[in-house]
């Protein structure tokens, strides 16, 4: 008995705790097996070829959908209904590690094959671009019809806010040169919770923040929606 302490009198006879041994005690002597779907221990002088029910390749979470690469038909959305897709497959048990524990989804592929692309991309000038394609649409000879299809954005002060995707700053619109903008070439991608641009895939974020501060790939002019022209042709 301990001083001070409280104690619960019940009557009738005392039983004493049973002790129930752990997991990894029941388990003691027994291998868990390797193989996609199975996880379970097993006695290597029991085990034969009808033993272990498994699949054959790995598992494949993307969104809420769950499932396993070698029973793409089976889909499940909830944890237990997962792990109750039985196995394609009939075996001895194993203990071999699988090189490879989860299939990637489709975006991780395209956003994969994205960053490749992106990968031996080299920072360039707007002016080096229309000097090499003098017909091309961001050059001087199709700046008018431009001007007739955006909003500018230009004010009284003599001051813009500049229209290229991933700059959105304030500029002086007489200070406007080939190198004041840095900006991005693609577009914008947002999946689950990841952020990111199609033409700097590598650089991924989770935080809109900081997504926001990713720098761009492309040196140019800041566009204010009112192309001019004679700024163009001087470049």
């Amino acid at each position: 008995m301990v001083d001070r302490q409280d104690y619960i009198l019940k009557r009738g006879a005392y039983k004493r705790p049973v002790r129930v041994a752990n997991t990894s005690e029941s388990k003691l002597g027994k291998l868990r097996c390797k193989n996609y779907g199975c996880n379970m221990f097993f006695d290597e002088n029991e085990n034969h070829d009808g033993a272990c029910r498994h699949h054959t390749a790995p598992p494949i979470f993307h969104d809420r959908v769950k499932g396993w690469s070698c029973c793409r038909e089976k889909k499940a959305y909830d944890w237990e209904e997962f792990k109750l897709i039985e196995g394609c497959a009939v075996g001895k048990h194993s203990t071999v590690e699988k090189p490879q524990l989860f299939t990637s989804s489709p975006t991780v592929d395209a956003a994969n094959a994205a960053e490749a692309r992106s990968a031996s991309a080299q920072l360039k000038q707007i002016s080096d671009f229309n000097q090499e394609n003098p017909n091309a649409s961001t050059a001087a000879a199709s700046a008018q019809k431009t001007v007739s299809t955006r909003k500018s954005s230009r004010k009284s002060d003599g001051t813009a806010k500049c229209q290229n995707k991933g700059c959105q700053k304030s500029f002086v619109v007489n200070e406007n040169k080939e190198d004041s903008c840095r900006y991005h070439r693609g577009q914008p991608v947002f999946h689950d919770a990841i952020k990111f641009w199609s033409c700097c895939s590598d650089k991924k974020c989770f935080d809109f923040e900081e997504f926001m501060q990713v720098p761009g790939c492309v040196l140019g002019y800041h566009d204010d929606g009112e192309i001019d022209i004679g700024l163009l042709q001087t470049a």
